[in-house]
């Protein structure tokens, strides 16, 4: 018998549960599981309508299949239109959960139906008696139900006091024609990007009392020393002397110090070198250009897309991915106060000189520090996850997420992943006519402008950030819209999404599983995206 182990129902800090795995044809497969679908399943009553067939699930069987009374039976139906006959009886499992999940790609049919199970463990419906049924031969859904059962179990409940519910141990039981070696492979590997998922949660769903610059920079540390990696960070007064002055603007109106935090993860014989830029910007006030009430009000997930940087080096570590990877995190709270910075202060960053004619349009600023330091470094591509833009929103709903870049060749990775992943993104055009609204009267830039009386702002934005990569591969992902969750939705919580995460670890996996000199190998020249 082959155990794994994982979180479910708390965060990835606390409270393991069993996530126990038997090869299909097993006496503890045939114990423990009852197989239904495509495995010879009884059928009662015959045709119950054209084209519909009646499965019966009979107390005996479930009995003999799980001694005692089991809390859960998931099916797998073989085609659609199949109906389940549910016999009563004292072996009669508490909750079903049959789907048809219909041809590929149902990667994520299969997340969202096992995230509802996960809603019946994290609820306490379901003892440790749980008994739940992978009835499927394709290896890839062994990942996809473990990703589903701890994303949607995840719980954000560290500050609640007497409504807390005490943690409890969850038995998880999978059961598959799937070769248990591979499908335990699988299932872990799915295991440490769910919970990669769930630690950028945690990360922004903390509020910004507790979680400031200076926690960020601690976190990230702790994570580097359990993962044996490299962490250190640069003042404002360091950065400064570089001419990078972002940082120290968008974070001098608060008591709580800007930093660049840095972490390097270099396996050996690597076979991509790519950074990644995570805006950092612990609580968004919007400075003296002060956003409202409401608009403030969840602006503690402005890092969301250091969470999700840090979260896909963890994942790649842990998988020990061939791809060496170098994170920069621009971390700063914009406050305002007598020393916040003002519209009409100029900046330097790098070579170019900067009109802040909008305070609250901070992102795009810390984020061309670090974009200038990593293009330094002579990377084979840049990609930054940041909530940038409102725009994006107002453009995508909470379904896309834009995406941009100086490199097509890129953004088709990226695109892929997303696919691959199932967090989707939309590429928007760089156009030369993108580049002439930003250009100052008195400064080289301008951080916010318009287009014509419209604001086009996520492509304006991300036209900004072109400015400061103009000689390596780069890609822009703007999740301010997808970040956070108003509601439960299937495996997201109300809450922090994690979103970022799945994608940059599918696209590193990607980069991993190329030919070391392949064609794909040598670096692309920046065309094709970016003012042409």
């Amino acid at each position: 018998m082959d155990h794994l182990t994982f979180k479910l129902g708390r965060p990835v800090t606390r409270t393991t549960s069993q996530f126990i795995v038997y090869p299909a044809e097993s006496p503890d497969a045939v114990r423990h599981a009852v197989r239904l679908g495509l495995a010879s399943p009884e059928i009662a009553d015959g045709l119950l309508s054209p084209g519909r067939i009646r499965l019966s699930l009979t107390a005996t069987l479930v009995a003999q299949a799980a001694p005692g009374r089991p809390q859960v039976v998931a099916l797998e139906l073989p085609r659609p239109g199949v109906g389940l006959d549910l016999r009563q009886g004292s072996a009669a499992p508490a909750h079903v959960l049959s789907r048809f999940f219909g041809p590929p790609p149902w990667t994520e049919r299969y997340r969202q139906a096992w995230a509802e199970i996960a809603n019946l463990l994290r609820a306490g419906d379901v003892t440790d008696t749980s008994v739940v049924v992978l009835t499927a031969g394709e290896p890839d859904r062994a990942a996809a139900v473990a990703e589903g059962l701890i994303l949607g179990s995840y719980a954000f409940d560290r500050y609640l006091g007497y409504r807390r519910k005490p943690s409890t141990e969850r038995c998880v039981r999978l059961a598959g024609s799937v070769e248990a070696g591979e499908m335990r492979q699988l299932a872990r590997r799915a295991i440490t990007v769910a919970e990669s998922v769930n630690f950028a949660r945690d990360l922004v769903n903390t509020p910004a009392k507790d979680l400031g610059p200076q926690e960020l920079e601690d976190a990230a540390a702790e994570l580097a020393r359990d993962l044996g990696l490299k962490c250190r960070s640069m003042t404002p007064a360091q950065l400064r002397k570089r001419g990078l002055e972002g940082i120290a603007a968008v974070g001098q109106g608060s008591p709580r110090s800007p930093r660049l935090i840095v972490l390097e993860y270099a396996p050996a014989r690597p076979r991509y070198r790519i950074a990644l830029v995570g805006k950092g910007v612990t609580f968004d006030s919007g400075g003296l250009s002060l956003k409202d009430g409401k608009g403030m009000e969840v602006m503690k997930k402005d890092m969301a897309g250091a969470a999700a940087c840090l979260g896909a080096l963890r994942a790649a570590a842990m998988m020990e991915l061939p791809v060496q990877l170098t994170v920069f995190i621009p971390a700063a709270e914009n406050m305002p106060d007598g020393t916040a910075q003002r519209p009409g202060d100029i900046i330097r960053c790098g070579s170019k000189t900067i009109e802040v004619t909008n305070t609250d349009a901070e992102g795009r600023l810390i984020l061309a520090d670090a974009l200038v330091l990593a293009q330094e470094q002579g990377h084979d591509a840049i990609v930054d996850v940041a909530t940038l833009t409102g725009e994006a929103g107002r453009t995508f709903g909470n379904v896309l997420s834009p995406v941009l870049g100086n490199d097509w060749t890129w953004v088709e990775r990226l695109l892929s992943a997303g696919l691959t992943a199932h967090e989707r993104f939309w590429p928007l055009p760089l156009l030369a006519e993108y580049r002439e609204p930003m250009l100052g009267e008195i400064a080289d830039l301008k951080n916010a402008s318009q287009m014509g009386g419209y604001t086009a702002g996520s492509i304006l934005a991300g036209a900004f950030l072109a400015e400061f990569s103009p000689k390596t591969p780069w890609v822009h992902l703007d999740i301010a819209n997808t970040s956070w969750s108003a509601a439960d939705l299937g495996y997201l919580r109300k809450g922090a999404t994690g979103v970022g995460v799945r994608v940059l670890v599918q696209l590193l996996r990607d980069l991993a599983a190329e030919s070391v000199g392949s064609e794909a190998r040598r670096r692309p020249r920046p065309r094709a995206a970016t003012h042409a």
